[in-house]
C-alpha cells in the first residue's frame, strides 16, 4: 500500500513510516502539509494520514485539497488535541479520526479494510 504520512512532528512521521515500511508499505512523509498535498498530486496515494493540528493548514485542509483533487482518496485524520469528534467527522472529507498515541492495531485493522474494499 502507498502512504502518505503528514505531521508537523518530523520524529512521529519518521517513526510511522518505518513501522509501516518494516510490513510493506511504501511511505512518504512531510511535515509541510503544503508540500505533502502537491505530492499527491504528483503520485496518488492508496492512503493519506496526516495530522489535525499543524501550522499552515490544518489536517481537515489537507483532507478537503486532497479529496478536491481525487474524491476517491481515503484519509485518516489524526490528533492529540481535544476535539470536537462530531464536527471533524461531519466533514465528510476523513474516513477515520483516530487519536494520539495511536493504536497501531486500529489502524492495522482500518488498513486491512480499505485494502479489502480495494479489491473488492
Amino acid at each position: 500500500m502507498r502512504i502518505l504520512i503528514v505531521d508537523d512532528n518530523i520524529k512521529w512521521v519518521d517513526d510511522i513510516s518505518d513501522i509501516l515500511s518494516v510490513i510493506g508499505h511504501q511511505c512518504d512523509g512531510f511535515s509541510d502539509p503544503l508540500l505533502a498535498v502537491e505530492a499527491y498530486k504528483v503520485k496518488p496515494y492508496d492512503l493519506v494520514i496526516t495530522d489535525l493540528v499543524m501550522p499552515g493548514i490544518d489536517g481537515l485542509q489537507v483532507a478537503k485539497a486532497i479529496k478536491e483533487y481525487d474524491p476517491q482518496a481515503v484519509v485518516v485524520i489524526i490528533t492529540g488535541a481535544a476535539v470536537d469528534t462530531e464536527r471533524i467527522t461531519s466533514q465528510k472529507s476523513a474516513a477515520a479520526l483516530m487519536f494520539k498515541p495511536i493504536s497501531l492495531t486500529e489502524l492495522f485493522d482500518f488498513m486491512d479494510n480499505v485494502q479489502r474494499a480495494k479489491v473488492s
